[in-house]
């Protein structure tokens, strides 16, 4: 097995994998379990026009207490900011996808509440809403 990881400061992460076996896919999904939630944490802010604190579901269907609990946490405090193209339906997305929901349709909010005008970034509630297909019933 050959594994190298370079440039991790800049954001770019190289890996080589010359033979993947079990124990390489046990190894590379801790390093992104490590590295993920740095990226996360990294998020500036500063920058956004709104922070989002509070988020609801609208069409939770298909998804447990425990699953619906992690979509809350992996979107409260992210930015939000549609004119720069900042959505919180793509992390949404991208969780329901680890979970194998490869079919699933998120949608952006139609809109939302500012909790602080005074505030910066602002302090936003959300509703999203999201669709999972037929053949996506049981995750993976």
């Amino acid at each position: 097995m050959f594994l190298r990881v370079s440039n991790i400061a800049s954001s770019s992460i190289m890996l080589n994998l010359m033979v993947l076996g079990t124990k390489a896919r046990l190894i590379l999904a801790l390093l992104l379990a490590c590295y993920v939630p740095a990226v996360i944490e990294a998020q500036d802010v500063r920058s956004c026009t709104y922070v989002v604190k509070q988020v609801a579901f609208e069409n939770p269907t298909g998804l447990t207490a425990e699953q619906l609990a992690k979509l809350r946490t992996v979107v409260m405090g992210r930015c939000y900011d549609p004119v720069k193209a900042v959505f919180v339906s793509d992390y949404v997305y991208d969780q329901l996808r680890l979970w194998g929901y490869r079919k699933a349709t998120v949608y952006e909010p139609k809109r939302f509440v500012v909790l602080d005008r005074t505030a910066h970034p602002a302090p936003i509630a959300v509703a999203i809403d999201f669709r999972l297909r037929g053949s996506d019933a049981h995750a993976k």
